[in-house]
């Protein structure tokens, strides 16, 4: 089985929606068998799934299991990201193009390295504006380990059904890291 962990220490960043896209796009789009958590208090993945239990396969039948975290550094954060040392896991990182969002990527950057987890982490900018250049994040970005070729540009908020282009967007970053 094949993990996806939605990570940052920092809220707003887009993790659970991603969790719920990806979902979509995994076993709708693609028909393979997709199972989830969501340890964030919230709960926006896991009320998805709960409308949704076409899409959500047991554990035990799952080729993907999807982690949607809390935007917070926690002790269940922690534990998930040291498990997911000896797993088949990609752990993926929104930032927006900020200088806020940057700084925390390099604190998430420290606390990955300190697990021994950094190999399988993947930044990748989220929130941008079309045809901006970001290339002096990407490059602050890249100091600090992989990042994403593919950005994802600003969306309207998650709705029930996403828009094409969010489902293209996704499947474009699902596509690049997880092959």
């Amino acid at each position: 089985m094949r993990y996806l962990i939605y990570y940052s220490s920092k809220g707003g960043v887009g993790k659970s929606t991603f969790a719920k896209i990806s979902h979509l796009v995994l076993a709708d789009n693609n028909q393979k068998k997709v199972a989830g958590d969501d340890t964030d208090p919230q709960q926006h993945y896991a009320d998805w799934m709960s409308h949704h239990k076409n899409l959500v396969s047991s554990e035990e039948d799952a080729e993907f299991f999807i982690y949607d975290t809390q935007g917070a550094h926690t002790a269940a954060n922690a534990e998930l990201l040291t498990a997911a040392c000896d797993a088949d896991a990609v752990i993926l990182i929104p930032v927006k193009p900020s200088n806020d969002d940057l700084k925390e990527a390099q604190r998430i950057a420290n606390r990955l390295t300190q697990l021994n987890i950094m190999d399988k982490a993947i930044f990748f900018l989220n929130g941008c504006v079309a045809n901006s250049n970001y290339s002096n994040y990407r490059a602050e970005l890249g100091k600090l380990g992989k990042v994403a070729r593919k950005q994802i540009n600003n969306r309207k908020a998650f709705a029930e059904i996403p828009t094409a282009r969010e489902i293209n967007d996704v499947s474009a970053l699902l596509l690049e890291v997880l092959i």
